[in-house]
C-alpha cells in the first residue's frame, strides 16, 4: 500500500492531537477500540490481511513495539471516505 498525504480537515486532526508520536500498543488498542491481540496481529500478519496494514505503521525501540501516529492517521483517513483526499 502506497501512503500519500491526504488533506485532513480540522475535526480529523483533533482526533489525534492528544496522542504521542509513538503510540504504545496498549494505548492504540484503547484508542482504536480493538483488542491488544489485534494490534499485535496487524504487526505480525498485517501483509496477509485484507485490510493491508502498512508495514511502516510499526517501529521497534529497545525491543518495544510502537505505532507511528503519522502513518496511523494516513492509514485511517485512506480507509474512511469522509477523510479521503479531495472530499
Amino acid at each position: 500500500m502506497e501512503l500519500q498525504n491526504h488533506s485532513i480537515n480540522g475535526c480529523g486532526n483533533k482526533l489525534f492531537e492528544n496522542l504521542p508520536d509513538l503510540i504504545p500498543p496498549q494505548t492504540a488498542a484503547v484508542f482504536l477500540n480493538r483488542k491488544l491481540k489485534t494490534i499485535y496481529d496487524w504487526q505480525y500478519r498485517g501483509k496477509t490481511r485484507k485490510n493491508k496494514v502498512p508495514p511502516e505503521l510499526f517501529t521497534k525501540i529497545s525491543g518495544g513495539l510502537f505505532i507511528r501516529k503519522d502513518i496511523l492517521k494516513i492509514w485511517i483517513y485512506s480507509r474512511n471516505s469522509p477523510f479521503k483526499k479531495g472530499e
